[in-house]
């Protein structure tokens, strides 16, 4: 770059330690509250207009008039990072009772997420002020009197920077995992507390004292009493000292201000105090928070409660079930069979959803060689959920390799959904596309590897799937797998609706049709998953 050409104000605001140090904090906050947000609204609803919010309240703060101290500034922000762990939670859990996920998002990030830009942006646009010389923007003084480009400028910069943070660092931190978002915004409110007492006016302490005044006429070569200053007493040692009391007290204190969702990763089964919900995990994890629950039966037999859906355990996905198994007295086999069992030892019934028992058709293919003999060696599942197909795979003897993601995902299926044991080096938890890629170089490069002869989603078979009937043997003493497998011929679907225009391939990364489909029926899938469970449901975890 020659010294005549303008710095590109992104390329060297990368490179200001000082305004990205004071990003951070709004970046970390943005991260806390859509992390928080997600498992009551899910992704989609939670995150469809948070980027609006963002830079409306950055473009707010940039046209603010009120031009405030920064001491009262830092006050401002302690003040609301302090109450916004309960508000991130209770405001969320209040709109979103109204079933309508839009709505009540919006009146989420008004009433949160907006308060939060606008008051952590007022220092961020002083900072820009600060730093002009070195992003190549424009200087001014004054951000409530400076030119609308400008002030958009800053926003833009806000924007980007922050939302760059929130979702390409912080979410890549795995200690973060560990620490809850109440701790966040607290640990965030001690740091502006800090702040202000550092910066708050120097005052004195004590009331001036008053001089008493002599008797007698006054001299006029009388020389004037010297006037005296009275030294303020919120000297840096004493502000040093306030902050150190500060802390120990907001250390043994700050926990009253958090909000009731439980530590994760739990410890302990929760039990709720007042409704037939019990949590026996729940985590952040890689893809987010993975937690197994069990609605409880009700305590007397026979009472209305006992005519709802109730007595099963399930996996959950932020706000997303990924399975489940009935429990208690729903747990129904065939007769002269016995149930599965957790870790430890309680029986499972049928799962809760039967599109997983219907995966394993794939057992009764009988259109090719291995097919027509029964020689099924080797099975891939991407994708484990509760492991209900994987379960059966491996109980009929398949030899089955597991790619999952998410390792709690795993740990969950292992121990809360009785998933036999796979065996060694057949468990991969890692994105799905890199194993396939290292997987195909391999074979490619002429390496002996075993090839899978069960795969859910394609065949290589240049001729029509035919299914054999199923057998006794193939339910493994389950009743929805007899009246699922059972019916197969009446399950087919039209291929059409997710094929390329080729009529090749059926997804791609360049022909995904059921992405934009997800995020079309986001909201329609939340509300879904809020009548499948109640709403104390998902607000337990």
């Amino acid at each position: 770059m020659s010294q005549n050409e303008d710095p590109k104000p992104l390329v060297l605001l990368a490179n200001n330690a000082y305004v990205i140090g004071v990003l951070s904090p709004l970046s970390l906050v943005i991260y806390a509250y859509e992390r928080a947000l997600i498992p009551l609204y899910g992704s989609g609803p939670a995150t469809e207009h948070l980027n609006k919010f963002v830079v409306l309240g950055a473009l707010l703060a940039a046209v603010n008039p009120v031009h405030l101290q920064p001491w009262v500034n830092w006050l401002l922000v302690a003040l609301a990072l302090t109450v916004a762990p309960n508000a991130n939670y209770w405001v969320p859990v209040l709109t979103s009772r109204e079933h309508n996920a839009i709505l009540g998002t919006l009146k989420t990030h008004a009433t949160v997420l907006l308060p939060l830009v606008i008051l952590m942006s007022s220092p961020v646009m002083r900072a820009l002020d600060k730093a002009s010389s070195q992003t190549g923007l424009p200087i001014q003084r004054n951000s409530a009197s400076a030119p609308f480009v400008y002030r958009a400028s800053r926003t833009i910069i806000i924007f980007f920077v922050a939302n760059g943070l929130a979702r390409d660092f912080w979410s890549t931190l795995s200690f973060l995992r560990n620490v809850s978002e109440s701790q966040i915004y607290l640990a965030l409110a001690a740091v502006y507390f800090i702040l202000f007492i550092f910066t708050v006016p120097a005052f004195s302490l004590s009331r001036p004292k008053k001089t008493p005044k002599k008797l007698g006429p006054k001299r006029k070569d009388t020389p004037p009493a010297p006037v005296k200053q009275s030294e303020p007493e919120f000297t840096f040692k004493v502000r040093a000292a306030t902050a150190v009391a500060f802390v120990g007290l907001w250390a043994a204190s700050y926990r009253i201000f958090s909000n009731p969702v439980l530590p994760h990763p739990l410890k302990e089964a929760f039990t709720h105090p007042t409704h037939p919900v019990k949590v026996y995990s729940s985590v952040e994890s890689v893809t987010g928070l993975i937690s197994v629950a069990e609605w409880l039966p009700p305590d007397q037999p026979g009472t209305p409660e006992d005519e709802l859906m109730h007595s099963a355990r399930y996996l959950r996905a932020s706000h997303s079930i990924l399975g489940g198994v009935w429990t208690h007295d729903k747990v129904a086999v065939l007769p002269g069979e016995e149930p599965v069992k957790d870790s430890f030892g309680t029986a499972l019934g049928d799962s809760i959803y039967s599109a997983f028992t219907l995966q394993e058709a794939a057992r009764l293919v009988n259109s090719t060689v291995k097919g027509k003999k029964g020689q099924w060696q080797n099975a891939l599942v991407i994708g484990l959920g509760t492991g209900t197909s994987t379960s059966a795979l491996i109980r009929h003897g398949i030899d089955t390799t597991i790619i999952e993601i998410d390792p709690a995902v795993y740990e969950a299926a292992r121990t809360y959904f009785g998933l036999p044991d796979p065996g060694e080096d057949k468990v991969h938890l890692e994105d799905a596309r890199a194993w396939v890629g290292r997987r195909r170089q391999a074979i490619e490069s002429g390496d002996n590897l075993p090839l899978y002869d069960i795969i859910f989603f394609c065949t290589p078979s240049s001729t029509p799937l035919t299914f054999r009937k199923s057998r006794t043997s193939d339910y493994l003493g389950s009743y929805l797998r007899r009246h699922v497998l059972s019916s197969l011929d009446t399950r087919e679907v039209d291929l059409s609706l997710v094929r390329d225009h080729a009529g090749g391939h059926i997804l791609t990364d360049t022909n995904n049709p059921l992405g934009p489909l997800q995020d079309k029926q986001g909201a329609h899938h939340w509300e879904v998953m809020r009548e499948v469970l109640p709403d104390y449901h998902w607000e337990t975890y």
